[in-house]
Formats: structure tokens, C-alpha cells, sequence
């Protein structure tokens, strides 16, 4: 059983790795000569639509409620779309003329440096949460931040603690969640956001707190037992 856990947080901007993962194989599809036009424009707009899909990831936080909500409004326009269409208001090929005629086109040079570019900010993502974590050990909570590691330590007594699901694409793609604590000796509450494998820290952190927990009972047993 580990005596300390280390919680680390990352910004939202992780998730363009999905965009990057995409820029890098498009950028390889389009270095093979036999391709067309056509095979070029599905994938630029394969590409757009990611590439917009993780910008509402990054923009928004899509709790449960959220998340049904843009299913929900998917489908309402869909539906919509169908009984126009159906009903003659609307031309039935007004949407594939409209993405037909498209021209959406991006050199495999555009998907690498694309790539490329996302991948150096997560790098620099990454770095910076070396530097900004988290300590939980069997007594205390140790803030780390800084280049120079400054230090803030919170004890665990009294302390309790909050896992929130805060966006539901976050943890589908990173198990990632959010953690908060609450501090008898501070009246804010203070929450680390993006962590990821949620569960597994939240595990981590039970076996850790529940040993405080344990060795405090030992501790009030042993007193009384001592005073009788």
C-alpha cells in the first residue's frame, strides 16, 4: 500500500491530442500519391468537423445534463430537418448539395504542422504540471507550485473531500475528474480540476484517509484504555 499519493491537474487543452492523433494520420494519408480530390476534401472535412467537435469540448464543461442536452438538440434537428424535407418545404438534398459543395482541402504539410504545433503546447502542458501537484500523504496535503517549489501544507484532520464527474467527454477520454477538499481551517474550498483516472486516485486517496482514520481510533482506544 503506497504511503503518499501525488494528484497532478492539466488544463482543458489536452483534449486537442484528439485533434492532433487525427492531423497526424490525415497528414500521412495525403503523403500517398494516388489520392484524388475528392479522397483530399472528405478528409478536410472530417478534419473540421473533429477539429470543431474538440473546441466545444475545450469551450464547454458537459456535465450529464449538458451532454443530453446536445444529444437531444442533435436530434431535434435531425428530426426537424426530415418532416421540412419530407413535407417538401425544404429541397431533400439541400444538405448533401450543401456539404458536396464544400472544398475544404489541407496539404499533408498543414496536418503536420497542425499536429505538430498541438503536440509542442501539450508537451509544455505536461512540463507545467511537474511543477504544480499535489501530496497526500497518511497526516497532511502538500500543495507544490512554482519553479521553485513552494510549498502549502493542510492537515488531514477534519478534512473531507468531494469527486465530481464535472464533464463527461473528460472522462470518457481521460477517466479525468475533479477532486475538492474541504479544510476545517480554511473557509474556501479548494478544487483541483482535470485529473486524471478518477476512480483510481479516489481509491488511492480511501486507502490513504481510511488508514488515518484507523490509526486514530487505535489512538483514542489506547487512551482510554490507559485512563481506566
Amino acid at each position: 500500500m503506497a504511503d503518499k499519493l501525488v494528484i497532478r491537474s492539466y488544463p482543458k487543452t489536452i483534449t486537442l491530442i484528439l485533434t492532433a492523433i487525427i492531423a497526424l494520420i490525415f497528414g500521412g494519408i495525403e503523403l500517398i500519391p494516388v489520392l484524388g480530390l475528392v479522397v483530399a476534401r472528405a478528409l478536410g472535412l472530417v478534419f473540421i468537423i473533429a477539429f470543431f467537435f474538440n473546441l466545444l469540448i475545450i469551450s464547454f464543461d458537459f456535465n450529464e445534463a449538458r451532454s443530453y442536452g446536445l444529444f437531444a438538440l442533435i436530434i431535434i434537428i435531425l428530426l426537424v430537418y426530415i418532416i421540412l424535407a419530407q413535407q417538401g418545404i425544404i429541397p431533400p438534398d439541400i444538405g448533401s448539395n450543401f456539404i458536396a459543395g464544400l472544398q475544404i482541402t489541407l496539404s499533408a504539410q498543414a496536418y503536420f504542422a497542425i499536429a505538430l504545433s498541438i503536440l509542442f503546447m501539450l508537451f509544455l502542458a505536461w512540463l507545467g504540471a511537474r511543477f504544480n501537484y499535489w501530496i497526500i500523504d497518511s497526516n497532511q496535503i502538500e500543495r507544490r507550485s512554482g519553479i521553485f517549489g513552494r510549498k502549502e501544507r493542510y492537515s488531514t484532520a477534519g478534512m473531507r473531500y468531494v469527486i465530481d464527474i464535472d464533464d463527461l467527454f473528460e472522462y470518457l477520454l481521460f477517466k479525468a475528474g475533479s477532486i475538492t477538499f474541504y479544510f476545517p481551517t480554511k473557509k474556501t474550498a479548494m478544487k483541483i480540476t482535470m485529473v486524471p483516472n478518477i476512480k483510481k486516485v479516489e481509491e488511492e486517496l480511501n486507502k490513504i484517509l481510511g488508514r488515518v482514520e484507523v490509526e486514530e481510533e487505535t489512538e483514542v482506544s489506547e487512551v482510554s484504555s490507559t485512563g481506566e
